[in-house]
């Protein structure tokens, strides 16, 4: 994960390190506890690596009218998915329309309720979300990839002229760049879909312009313009 912010503090909390506009913090031991050392008297944000979240794409559903219905429908899919290891997830699903796919998150519950007890947090957002939402202007494309690397993860989500359509995580290894394009192919194999030939990609690793027949184009904003990126994010209180 990389700084996203400077402007106001916000910390990318990852299982092996911290990560704030200005550096990077190993982590030995308990991280929540470290968070804490780290933050005291600032009120601040967390951004969740994509390690510690789940995501789903939810179809629309005419039937579902509240946001309660909509959460217990995300942890029918979770609990489907993940089986039991799921129950204790903290839930919540991004509104984007009533004939819109919705995008849902699940998070370890004490992981949220420990972060919720240190006084200065303002919000808990899972990174996904957050990187996607300060570079969602520059995804010109109608449909699309949003290819989001950390170390260790690679989140791939399909976007359509519908809204999002799935979103994959999966483990990076460090040849990843060179498998990037066998991975788009692979997420559409036997589909009905036609996939979308181009990649927003947001990585510190270097990618060519053009991986197989798939065109990259590079949101790896510099520091100081993810410091003016604002727009909505999607909140785990």
């Amino acid at each position: 994960m990389s700084p996203l912010w400077r402007t106001e503090l916000r910390v990318g909390l990852c299982p092996d390190r911290l990560v704030t506009a200005h550096a990077v913090h190993r982590v030995s031991g308990d991280g929540v506890a470290q968070l804490r050392e780290l933050t005291k008297r600032s009120r601040f944000c967390v951004v969740l690596s994509n390690h510690l979240v789940r995501y789903a794409v939810l179809p629309p559903k005419e039937a579902l009218a509240s946001a309660r219905d909509w959460e217990a429908y995300a942890r029918h899919t979770f609990e489907t998915t993940y089986g039991n290891s799921a129950a204790d997830w903290r839930i919540r699903v991004c509104g984007t329309g009533r004939h819109a796919p919705r995008v849902a998150c699940g998070v370890d519950g004490g992981l949220i309720d420990s972060l919720r007890a240190i006084a200065g947090v303002v919000s808990v957002q899972p990174y996904l979300m957050a990187a996607f939402n300060a570079r969602r202007k520059a995804v010109t494309a109608e449909e699309g990839w949003f290819v989001l690397h950390e170390q260790g993860r690679l989140t791939i989500a399909l976007i359509g002229r519908d809204g999002w359509r799935r979103i994959r995580v999966r483990q990076a290894t460090p040849d990843w760049p060179g498998m990037l394009a066998d991975l788009l192919e692979r997420e559409l194999a036997g589909g009905e879909e036609a996939a979308p030939e181009v990649a927003f990609a947001c990585t510190e690793d270097e990618l060519p312009t053009r991986l197989g027949r798939f065109r990259v184009v590079d949101l790896s904003l510099p520091r100081g313009a993810q410091a003016e990126a604002r727009d909505r994010i999607m909140v785990l209180h």
